[in-house]
């Protein structure tokens, strides 16, 4: 049985229902009579709730099955429709029983009677988790002043990104743990985007100051919650791609279709591991040291 981390919030307003919330698959959507909230229930039997006056969800609105390549099948069992959310497309109706297959590793997102659900599913292997070598870690991003890419060196301190009326800042703050940085922050009346730095088992971290304020390799990472970074790991974090590199790791490539833009291991003939494009036509990533 395989895993998917879900996310749910309001179409129109944006109001977050369920945030990552992990459970295994297979997984029922639909309505919880007595109440009208929407209603998960997962392999193991546990049941979540989620939202109010949720009357035109279906008793059994969808399913998320496993898949028979280890990915995932969302299966529409509605009256009402479940659509396909796809960057650059118009939503694309399953149908009832329609089926749509997510690879492993993806990421997806349905509408649905006012809804948007979003599916997350785990990636069949991590590389080794940034600072477990003892080599320095560094985040890579395009310089708009500089006109190249540059480096900042994470095991530096705290790196925090913080939103302004109309930009988004890098800066660093001293702390004890970037949950006390993140909290400081936030204590001064600031938007606190991430705070990326290390922690006490020498790993890299990043925590999110809000529900989708930062996704990792297309995924969205829940609120105050340490996720732990590893090399060839992509941010965007407030419209900013910060790109995970360890000094002396394998050097990666940046997949060329402008809704992914993942990094990946380099291999020849071989495809993105998040939206299956092929590498060939990526530019190679490498680490601006010096610059």
């Amino acid at each position: 049985m395989g895993k998917a981390q879900i996310s749910i919030w309001q179409a129109a307003s944006g109001a977050v229902l369920l945030s990552a919330l992990e459970m295994r698959l297979p997984v029922v959507l639909g309505r919880h009579g007595p109440s009208d909230a929407g209603r998960l229930t997962d392999a193991d039997g546990k049941e979540v709730l989620f939202g109010a006056g949720l009357a035109t969800l279906s008793r059994h609105h969808m399913d998320i099955t496993v898949s028979d390549t280890g990915g995932a099948c969302v299966i529409d069992r509605s009256s009402n429709g479940v659509q396909r959310k796809m960057p650059g497309e118009p939503n694309s109706l399953l149908g009832k029983d329609g089926v749509d297959k997510l690879p492993v590793g993806s990421q997806r997102q349905y509408e649905t009677v006012g809804l948007v659900i979003e599916i997350n599913l785990p990636h069949a292997s991590r590389p080794l988790e940034a600072g477990a070598t003892g080599e320095k870690i560094y985040a890579v991003y395009d310089s708009a002043s500089a006109g190249r890419p540059k480096a900042i060196d994470l095991t530096d301190g705290y790196l925090c990104l913080i939103r302004d009326a109309s930009s988004v800042r890098m800066e660093r703050q001293p702390g004890a743990s970037a949950a006390e940085v993140l909290q400081g922050v936030k204590e001064a009346r600031q938007v606190c985007l991430a705070v990326i730095g290390g922690d006490d088992d020498g790993r890299t971290i990043v925590i999110p100051g809000q529900n989708r304020s930062v996704i990792c390799n297309r995924r969205s990472l829940p609120e105050n919650t340490p996720f732990a970074l590893a090399h060839m790991d992509t941010l965007e974090v407030g419209g900013m791609d910060l790109r995970i590199m360890e000094e002396g790791g394998e050097q990666p490539i940046v997949c060329v279709n402008p809704d992914c833009r993942q990094m990946n291991a380099y291999e020849v003939g071989g495809n993105c591991r998040y939206c299956g494009t092929r590498l060939g036509d990526g530019r190679t990533q490498k680490l601006p040291l010096g610059a």
